[in-house]
Order: C-alpha cells, then structure tokens, then sequence
C-alpha cells in the first residue's frame, strides 16, 4: 500500500485510462532522494502491466553521457521492432535500439519519430505502458527524442511516465512534484511495516525522515542501538545520495555544515562563534546557502531536510565530531546545550558532564517534559563513574520513560538495573516501577507481587510503604481472588500511620468491599464515599490514588462525582504529558461519559486512549478503550464495527482478569442484539457476563437492566436473579438514574405503565436521555398494547426523535415500527433520513456538523482526508443538503440535552 499518494495515483489512473482508449498522454513525476518515485512506478507496473506492453528502464550515472544510452536501454527487450517501423523513420529507431551504427549527427528530432512510429506499431495489439526511472541519468539526446515523440501520443494507445529529481526543464511532459508524507501519512506506513517499533524510536525516526517514504523504512535497520546524541545514522544508499552535493562543497564550507549539524540549536550566533575558535569565518556559509542545503534567516540557521543534516554530520569522521561537540561546549553559555555536547564529545565516564545533564533532567521533570527528562537522566547514569549515582540517574530516567509512556525503554532500563546489585532504597523505588509496568501490559498479579514488595522494601517509611499497598490493591482488582486484597488490608494494618491509618484502610476498604466482602452493598457505598472524602483532601498529589478512588466512585453508582475526578485527571496526565497513565484514565472516563448518556464526549475519550496505547504499547489498555467503543457501536446499531472492535477486545489467556475489556464486550454484543430484537441472542451474551458483575457492579447497572430487559422478553423466569442484584443496588444507592433503571425494569416485568411513566422524569431529572427514550419506547409499546394509541404515539415520537439526535439508529426503527403499528406513519423526517447514511458516513457528518475539518475529521477516525470528502459527498444528497453549513440544523446524534 502506498501513504500518500492517493492524487498523484489518481491521476496516473485517468491518464493510463485515457491512453487505453486511444488519447495518449505522457507525465513527469519528480521528487528528491528517497520520495517513492520508483516505488510509484513499482505499483503501476504491478496494477496495469500485465495488459499492457509495459517498456520499462532506469537511467543510471555511469551511462549520462552515452548518446541514446538511455533509449537503448529502453528498446533494447525488442531489437527486432525497428524493422517493423517504414523508412524515413527506420534508421533512426535502428539507432536508438542499438541495432545500426551510431551516427554522431543523427537528429534527435527523426528518432523522436522513430519512437512513434514504433509505439504506434506495438500498440495494435496491445496499449504500450513506459516506465522510465531516474530520467536525470538520461542522456540529453535520448531526452530530446523521448519528448518530442511524447507531445505526440494524443492519438495513440501510449502511456508514458517518466521520473526525475529534476524540476522545471519538463521538455513540455506534464509535471507533477511528489511532496514529503505528512507526519500522520508517514506515522501510517511505519505502523503499517514495522508495527512493533517503541513509540519514542518511531518519533525519532520520524523527525528526521521528515516525510521521506525511503528514509522512515531505512532509519531503523541502519541505527540498531539508536544514538540519543546527534542525529541518527543514514543507510549506506541515503548517505551516499545526499553526500554527493555536499562534497562537491569547499572544505571550509563542509566545516561550517558540521558544526550547524552538530549543534542541535539552529542558532546562527552560536555557529558563528564556533566557526571564529576554528580559525573560520560566516562566510564558510556562503555557498551552502547559495545551494540551498541550509536556510539563514535572521539569527537562525537551519538545514533544508533532516536528512541531510544527518548526512553532513556523519559525513565527518568520528574524532573530529568529537572535537567540534567539545569546542560547542567550550564556546557557549547555555547550560543544556552545554551539557549535551559535553556528554556527546565524553568517550569515557565523566562526573563533570553526567551532573550537568542531571540538572537538565530536574529541569524537565519540573516543567513536566518526561521525554526530555528521561533521556538526560539516562546520559547522565551512563556517563556516572560512581556505581551508585549511575543507578540513581538511570532509574530517575526508567521514572520518566514510565510516566512518558516509553514502555519499551523503560523494560530495557528495569532489565538493566535488576541486573546490578543495588541498594534498598533503588531497590524499592525499581520494584514499584516493575509494578507500573506490568499493571500497564496486564499483568495483575505481576503488577501486585512487584508493588508488594516495593512496600516490604520501604518497611522504615510506613506512608511509602502504605502508597505501595493501595497500589497493590488497585493493581490487583481484576483478580477473581479476594486473598491479595484481603492480605494487603492485614500488611496495612500492622504499619506505624497513627491517625493516617483509618484513612488508608478506608481507600482499601471501599476496594475489598465492592470486590465481594460480605455483600453489604450499602455498607460498601458508605465506605467507599468516607474512602473518596479522605482521599480528595490527602492525596491531591497521587495520581494513582486519585484514580483508584474514582473507580470505586463510579462502581459504586457515584458517577458524577467519579467523573469529576477523572476530568480533573485526564487534564492534569495531558498538560503534565503523562502519556503512560492517559489511556488508563481516558477509559475510565469515557465508560463515566458512556453511563452518563454522553456518546460523543466518550467516543472521543475512548478513540485517544486507543490511539494512544497502541502507539506506547499498551495492549491491554488498548483492548479496553475498544470495548468501550464496541458499546458506542452498539448503541448507534453500527453491527460489523460493534462486533469487530467486540472480538477484538475479549481478554486471552493472557488476560484472564481483564473484566473491563470482557464484560464492556459482551455488554456491547448483547446491547446490539437488543437493540434490533434479537432477545435470545442477547440473553446469550448476558448471560456470558454473568459470572463478572461481582466486581465493579456499580459500572455494570445497566448492565444488569439490559440483561433483564432481554430475560423479559424470552423467560422472564431467568430475570429474577438481575432484577434482585438491581433491587439490591438501588437499596444501597438511592440515586435518580439507578431508581428509573429500576423502574423501567419493574414496569417491563409487571407490564406496569405506572413504573414507566415514574421512570420518565427520573431519568430526565439525570440527564440520562438515552435512557430516557428506551424507557419511552417500552412505555409507548405498552400504551399500543393497552390501545392508549394517541398517548403511545406521543411517546414513541419523542423516544424516536432522541434515538435519532443521539445517531442510536436500530433503536430509532424500532420506536419507528412501533409508531407503525399504533397506525401513524412517521413522515420523512431529517432523523430518519440520516437512517440512511452508512455507519461511517454518520460519523463523519456528525462531525462535520460539529465545525471539524475534513483534516480533524480523516485524524479523529483515522481515515484519509480524501475518504471524509468522499463520504460528505454521498451523505449531502441523503440528507437533503448541499454544503456542511445546512448539516448543524440538522439532527444527526448530538448529545446536547437541550436538543431533547
């Protein structure tokens, strides 16, 4: 597949098209080193050669000057065709198939002839396709001849395509520039080809690809240990391509570009500095930018490309690199810069160097940079003589890569430390980091053992040691076992806190409680609310407390206040750029948005925790965030998304614990299947998440009503154990929405419409509205039944006017049918136009009715931005419109309560 290219492949189409059907035509494509240029060519002989009779070459740098060099190359597969071709035009093509003597005075203008005569020959039978690669090695003759015979081919069967790093002597071809990858095009392809490389190794690589198709796929193979100093190594082909200008330069030119590439500031004082202790002057500048390697702007000056930055760098040998970094330190004050050529010109450990960037590390750690941090940290251990100031500083880096969500680095450095002998408090601080990362890939257990000993480590500091239980506990909750909870409570118990300990063991109560404990629901609902306002005024600064105490909120019902938390988190990880705790709290929000009844605000929180744990490497999180979206899919009944991301996210063996992921996708299923009817099909999934709700039941309430909802309609039999676990919440929890999923079940089972209507403004009174319109459609049918039929119409229309505002489709054609059958036709309303769009059209139009562009939109549901004008295109004439402005007046799933 190829990223990027989708204009300029389309426009090879038409043109191979028209050339098909008789109207040839010729284009120039033109790019640098390494653009795709031959890549493109790859992909065209592959889609159409095989119908074609495809002549294809590449020029060469030895052959440049050989007269016709490049058209023998290209005629040579057919030395016989010249004889085919009548005279006055044989003679010429003989010459330049390579079958006749060479005439030094041949006229490019008669071959050029030739050349048509014979293309025109060869496409009788069928289409002749020319693919000529690198025409910059072509000799000027063979270029004449080609061109002139190509603004020819308007009559015949001849597709010319011709590349070259050339631009505008275009010899009359149609040009067309092939233009760098965009960052996501090129993030795209290197997922695509090497899907496994550590995110903070493909960020690197795509900076200094910088759009270059050849460069991202050649970078990693040629930096296996990826030096974090100076810019990374070429491939062996890129450096020698970039190499070849630049060493055509003056020596004291190629000086000047090796310090500019040495210093990563772009500061044009500082060159000029270090170029005056090296006896040299800016004028060594000068014809670097006359050619275009480097651009000089007021007091900046920067390389035109990465890559040849990178190829002016590593271009010089390695000791005098080494002595330009040490004159760069010696000439400048900034105390980083400093620092990182001190470091980048040290071949053997040195205190002075490792403490500067030691400081560079607290300075980023203090203005939340955790990237920056953990590099210096990690330059600063490696560079450390003493054993144990290496430790310290390298497990201050592995802190960092943790927090900004470097997986991959962060497992080399735990690896690397275990390895030594340390002491108990790097050994402390190591071990709950192990924790960290294995609760991160889905390891709990592994996650709790790490954590518990981090707390049998930090025995002479109780409140460290307590932090590490609570983490355990939190890591741990998965576990089907309540003994590791239950063990963590007695290991907590026996700490020195004084006064602190109730606090502590109110956090972990709340846990045990809601995990099983005695089943006292409501003694684990009050637990929970004295856990959350001990934790809100002690733990301002836990994150990982803070986000243990809104889970509980929420499994407890307590959904706004959890979300409360979880906003203030979400915000707090993204301006801090804790990118390795984002996806965990990004899901945990976006299942409160999904209980809140707030589709698109849990959409958009569950698609970044996805993106974003998949470019750390987080696959269990990753699963997660997909389950969460799976249930998203279900309530707008978009069938083969709901199921796909549903699969995907039910735990393996691996992930035996993972209860998220599995109840939220068997939650999913079964929510799809109700929505179009399918009861015992629901029932089926229902019944497969049974074994899991005693965890977390507080999340699963309409878990539990969807599964009596299904039950009612094949056994109502089968609902009396749901219906009393909801029974049983509502006596624990006495809140609004949780009474109104109480009500809408009782009204379901006793064919009570008193229950319903109860159940209506209860659920208005919430702000549940999806809820809201479900209880409605059930009332509504119940009112049909009754033959209340001028009631039951009005509720089904307000039912079926919110399932359409909120894009919940299958529950909009069911309220629609229902309406049917009270005897009312529903009319040709915007909803239930917007019934026809695709699943993937209705998201896009209902973004783009929300003011984002095509380029937001093609990011946000990782498409192209071509794709999302190409399905504005087919939505406009279901909807009845003609530009994106008309689409905010209509309703197509806002989740604005106003709208209802």
């Amino acid at each position: 597949m190829l990223h990027g290219r989708d204009d300029v492949i389309e426009q090879i189409t038409t043109l191979i098209d028209d050339s098909r059907e008789g109207r040839g035509n010729s284009l120039l494509i033109t790019g640098g080193p390494g653009q795709g240029k031959t890549a493109l060519l790859d992909h065209v002989a592959d889609t159409f050669g095989k119908d074609w009779n495809l002549l294809r070459c590449c020029g060469t740098e030895r052959e440049a000057g050989l007269r016709y060099g490049g058209l023998h190359q290209l005629l040579a597969p057919i030395p016989d065709a010249a004889g085919t071709v009548p005279e006055p035009t044989r003679a010429a093509s003989a010459t330049a198939s390579g079958t006749d003597p060479l005439e030094q005075d041949d006229n490019s203008h008669q071959v050029g002839l030739g050349l048509l005569a014979l293309w025109s020959r060869l496409s009788t039978e069928r289409p002749v396709l020319l693919l000529i690669d690198d025409a910059h090695w072509w000799d000027q003759p063979s270029i004449h001849a080609l061109a002139f015979a190509t603004r020819r081919l308007i009559a015949h069967r001849v597709a010319v395509l011709v590349t070259s790093r050339a631009r505008g002597n275009t010899h009359g071809l149609p040009e067309k520039e092939l233009m760098p990858l965009s960052r996501d095009e090129s993030k795209a392809l290197l997922v695509e080809r090497m899907p496994g490389l550590p995110a903070d190794t493909r960020e690197r690589v795509l900076d200094t690809a910088a759009g270059n198709p050849s460069a991202l796929l050649q970078l990693p193979g040629a930096n296996s240990d990826f030096p974090t100093l100076g810019p990374l190594a070429l491939s062996a082909r890129l450096q020698c391509e970039y190499e070849r200008g630049l060493a055509a330069l003056p020596e004291d030119t190629r000086l000047a570009l090796l310090v500019v590439a040495a210093d990563c500031s772009g500061s044009l004082t500082v060159a000029v500095q270090v170029l005056a202790e090296l006896g040299s002057t800016a004028a060594a500048l000068d014809a670097a930018e006359r050619v275009g390697v480097v651009n000089i702007s007021g007091l900046s000056i920067t390389f035109r490309h990465p890559l040849e930055r990178a190829a002016a760098y590593r271009m010089a040998p390695y000791s005098m690199r080494l002595f330009i970094h040490a004159t760069i330190a010696a000439s400048i004050d900034d105390p980083e810069l400093r620092a990182w050529h001190l470091a980048a010109a040290a071949t053997a450990p040195d205190e002075t160097a490792a403490a500067a960037l030691d400081a560079v590390a607290d300075s980023a750690r203090r203005n939340t940079d955790y990237r920056r941090a953990a590099l210096a940290s990690e330059h600063a251990g490696r560079l450390s003589p003493a054993q144990n100031d290496r430790h310290t500083r390298l497990l201050t880096a592995l802190e960092a890569n943790i927090e900004a969500g470097q997986t991959a680095r962060a497992l080399g450095l735990a690896a690397e430390i275990a390895s030594r002998e340390v002491d108990f408090a790097v050994g402390a601080r190591l071990s709950a980091a192990r924790g960290r990362i294995l609760s991160a890939q889905g390891d709990p257990r592994g996650a709790y053992d790490a954590f518990t000993h981090a707390a049998h480590l930090y025995s002479a500091d109780p409140d460290a040691a307590a932090r590490m239980h609570i983490y355990a506990a939190g890591a741990v909750w998965p576990d089907p076992d309540p003994s590791r909870m239950l063990s963590t409570r007695a290991a907590l118990h026996t700490l020195a806190l004084g006064t602190e300990r109730d606090g502590y063991l109110a956090v972990l109560d709340g846990q045990i409680a809601l995990h099983g404990g005695d089943g006292d629901r409501a003694q684990a609902v009050r637990t929970v609310r004295s856990g959350v306002r001990f934790g809100r005024a002690r733990f301002a600064e836990d994150h990982s407390i803070r986000f243990v105490l809104a889970v509980q909120a929420m499994s407890a019902g307590e959904v706004d206040d959890a979300r409360t938390y979880l906003v203030e988190l979400n915000t707090k990880c993204r301006e801090h750029g804790m990118a390795g705790r984002l996806p965990l709290v990004g899901i945990a929000l976006g299942t409160a948005e999904t209980l809140l009844g707030h589709f698109q605000k849990a959409e958009a929180a569950f698609s970044e925790s996805l993106r974003t744990a998949q470019e750390i490497g987080q696959p269990d999180r990753a699963g997660r965030a997909g389950a969460g979206l799976a249930v998203l899919a279900a309530v707008r009944g978009e069938r083969d998304r709901c199921r796909k991301l549903a699969e995907e996210s039910l735990p393996g063996a691996a992930s035996r614990f993972d209860t998220t992921s599995s109840v939220n996708a068997r939650w999913a299923l079964g929510l799809l299947d109700l929505g179009y009817g399918r009861h015992e099909a629901a029932m089926a999934h229902f019944e497969a998440a049974a074994d899991h709700r005693d965890r977390a039941i507080g999340c699963w309430i309409p878990l539990i009503s969807d599964h009596i909802e299904a039950a009612a309609r094949c056994d109502p039999a089968q609902a009396a154990e749901p219906m009393s676990l909801l029974e049983g919440w509502f006596a624990a929890n006495s809140a609004p929405w949780i009474e109104a999923q109480l009500l809408r079940c009782r009204g379901l089972l006793e064919q009570d419409g008193a229950a319903f209507a109860q159940a209506l403004p209860l659920h208005a009174e919430a702000h549940r509205w999806f809820d809201h319109a479900r209880t409605g459609l059930l009332y509504g049918e119940w009112l049909r039944r009754e033959r209340c039929t001028l009631k039951a119409r009005t509720v089904l229309h307000a039912a079926m006017r919110t399932f359409q505002r909120l894009g919940a489709v299958s529950w909009a054609d069911r309220a629609r049918t229902e309406l049917r059958a009270a005897g009312e036709g529903t009319g040709s309303h915007a909803g239930a136009t917007s019934a026809q769009l695709t699943p993937q059209e209705l998201q896009v139009v209902r973004l783009a009715a929300g003011g984002a562009t095509n380029r937001q939109i093609a990011a946000r549901l990782q498409i192209s931005p071509k794709t999302v004008s190409h399905h504005l295109y087919r939505a406009f004439p279901k909807l009845g419109v003609s530009n994106r402005r008309a689409l905010a007046r209509l309703p197509l799933g806002l989740d604005d309560p106003s709208n209802v």
